[in-house]
């Protein structure tokens, strides 16, 4: 006569030597090093318009009042 079993069993090591911990340590640092590398291009592509904006600004302050007065006055037109 045969016996089943259906009742799940968990296996884990006792003593281990810590080496569960350090092999989840090296995976966390692994997974943060994937990380930086692939936000590397996005974030050299943000500072790089980040500097063109510095750069464009002083130059729209220069037309920007321009630009409104003209906005407002246009708002006085009527079409024909």
């Amino acid at each position: 006569m045969s016996v089943w079993s259906f009742a799940p069993s968990i296996s884990l090591p006792l003593f281990s030597g810590g080496s569960n911990m350090a092999k989840l340590r090296y995976a966390e640092a692994e997974k943060k090093g994937l990380i930086a590398t692939y936000e590397k291009p996005f974030r050299a592509h943000l500072r790089m318009w980040r500097m063109r904006l510095r750069v464009v600004k002083p130059w729209t302050s220069s037309w920007m009042p321009s630009a409104n007065t003209s906005l407002r006055n246009s708002r006085h037109l009527t079409l024909p």
